[in-house]
């Protein structure tokens, strides 16, 4: 694990160069996607501000964050259950670290985050909201989505790769989780209920971002919860992936 991170001049080329071929010849390139997620956030807030009665100020970029961090999440698990099958002719072939095959989806997938974040400070400044100081906890709730994100790609990669039948059903779960998550919803619409979505891994990450932009505050508590995840999560994965690496080339 510890050589496939270091090697971040591999895989750091390695994802840019899959950025650069899925967009090659195209006018935008990774923008489209940044276009077609600034298309869905402009008409689920317009719509959903009505639907639950929300200021539209508070409500769009409440939305615009949290799908922007959705999707990196929802991208980065579903591609991690196949990141060890798609690189099977590389792992075939040549000696290198699997944990680099992982960091080189999560790089390509920070890129896209930040080219999606792109939104953020257009729709601050359409409704009115300044720049805060908190802003500038930013890069470690990055710092912090993207160790879990790594994590759980590493579990999932390992596992998927020897039980083909988990990347439909991860699917299926995180259709569920989208819905049950404060992605397109403001947790104080569930009134007494709001703890359900305090118990929501999902929401804590959420709320790393939404709340520098929004409150101008930092999230302590969301902060130590992703925190603790993060280092249960490496424990985990640093056991199933040392049981399981050297058998991962004979399952493919």
């Amino acid at each position: 694990m510890r050589r496939g991170l270091l090697a971040f001049e591999l895989w750091g080329y390695l994802g840019w160069h899959d950025i650069r071929q899925r967009y090659r010849r195209s006018l935008l390139g990774p923008f489209w996607l940044t276009l077609s997620t600034a298309i869905f956030v402009g008409a689920i807030g317009f719509l959903y501000a009505k639907f639950f009665g929300q200021p539209l100020a508070r409500f769009l970029p409440f939305v615009a964050i949290g799908f922007i961090v959705w999707v990196m999440i929802q991208t980065s698990v579903t591609e991690a259950c196949t990141v060890f099958i798609d690189a099977e002719s590389v792992i075939k072939q040549i000696r290198m670290p699997f944990s680099a095959h992982v960091s080189r989806m999560l790089f390509r997938n920070v890129v896209i985050f930040l080219h999606n974040f792109a939104i953020v400070p257009v729709v601050m400044l359409a409704v009115g909201l300044s720049f805060r100081w908190a802003l500038l906890i930013l890069p470690v709730s990055l710092l912090l989505l993207a160790w879990n994100c790594f994590w759980v790609a590493l579990v999932l990669a390992t596992v998927c790769t020897r039980f083909r039948d988990i990347p439909p059903i991860v699917t299926s779960l995180l259709q569920l989780v989208f819905f049950v998550s404060p992605v397109i919803w403001l947790p104080e619409i569930l009134g007494n209920r709001g703890w359900v979505a305090e118990f929501n891994p999902v929401h804590h990450f959420m709320e790393l971002f939404r709340a520098p932009a929004l409150d101008g505050r930092v999230p302590l508590s969301s902060l130590g919860v992703a925190l603790a995840i993060a280092l249960a999560g490496t424990a985990l994965a640093f056991a199933v992936f040392a049981r399981f690496r050297h058998r991962l080339a004979y399952w493919l």
